[in-house]
């Protein structure tokens, strides 16, 4: 591979690009102040694709009439529907880090030296050390080491670092995981806190729907966190649906049915819309609503493009 340094340019130089690729500009005042705010790379590089072509020579155009107000109002609604995500998401690892601390000290203890026991616990099978029980663990009992409070306030005064105190500095990768590692009755009883389900209808399709959910929401916690691009992102994390999950869970979870056909928004907005708790899947679905809503009464060519990249059609349904 040949090593290749990008030069530098400035906003001058990367406005004068645009347009000599056809991209339009109604203020470059405008431009100039949100190119200096989140930088070509976010906006332009992150957003152009609906509307550029490349011709023959493989040069890059813009689709006629596309300006960059446009690019930028895309950006602006992907931005906010990020955030919208993000916040769900901080909702429900707070709340799923004292669910499954209180399951832990209710149904193995609430000593470190005992709930912190590898045969209280499944080792999974896992292609990476980092992600095996005895990995976890390990990163578990460092963390009950932590010279920050509220840690080191109850090894110093009480000599135990109870898991509702723990599990509050955890990463959620680590808790996803860990969860992950818990033996079938645990794994039901933190289910039966956050879905609508009586424990007779939590089977193991549950319990992988749940799981792979974990999984989705990590990936998308992780995307957020790092300012990447949501409103056409399609997770690597899998939803494992065959044809007798489907009817298992469709008995006993509304919206599961739609699970099959679902990806990206639409995926991520059925998958929070199964939880005991409704708002997060209504303030989601609301926000995109919204925001697609205001982008398309300026721009309303892109309601088909959004509708089909995002996936997200039974949120689209009354734009």
């Amino acid at each position: 591979m040949i090593r290749t340094i990008q030069k530098h340019t400035t906003i001058s130089q990367q406005i004068d690009l645009l347009k000599s690729r056809g991209l339009l500009f109604g203020s470059e005042e405008l431009a100039r102040t949100v190119l200096s705010d989140y930088g070509y790379y976010n906006i332009i590089n992150g957003y152009k694709d609906l509307y550029t072509y490349r011709d023959p020579s493989g040069s890059e155009h813009y689709n006629t009439g596309i300006s960059f107000e446009h690019i930028y109002s895309l950006f602006c609604m992907d931005h906010v529907i990020r955030n919208q995500i993000m916040i769900i998401l901080l909702d429900l690892e707070e709340s799923l880090k004292s669910i499954t601390a209180n399951v832990i000290a209710e149904q193995i203890s609430t000593d470190q030296n005992e709930y912190l026991k590898l045969a209280h616990y499944q080792n999974r099978r896992s292609t990476l050390y980092q992600f095996s029980l005895p990995a976890i663990i390990d990163i578990l009992k460092k963390t009950c080491c932590s010279n920050k409070d509220p840690i080191k306030h109850h090894r110093e005064k009480y000599g135990n670092v109870p898991p509702w105190v723990l599990f509050k500095s955890l990463y959620f990768s680590t808790l996803v995981n860990f969860i992950r590692l818990q033996k079938p009755e645990i794994k039901k009883d933190i289910i039966q806190k956050l879905y609508p389900l009586s424990p007779d209808r939590i089977n193991r399709y549950t319990i992988e729907l749940f799981l792979d959910s974990l999984f989705l929401f990590l990936e998308y916690r992780n995307l957020c966190a790092h300012g990447g691009r949501v409103y056409n992102h399609v997770s690597s994390a899998k939803i494992r649906i065959t044809d007798e999950s489907k009817i298992e869970l469709s008995s006993c979870l509304k919206s599961c049915s739609k699970l099959d056909a679902s990806y990206g928004l639409g995926r991520l907005w059925v998958l929070f819309s199964l939880f005991r708790r409704t708002d997060h899947a209504l303030n989601l679905s609301e926000t995109i609503h919204k925001e697609m809503v205001r982008h398309c009464s300026i721009f309303p060519n892109d309601r088909e493009l959004l509708i089909t990249a995002s996936g997200a059609s039974p949120i689209y349904e009354n734009i």
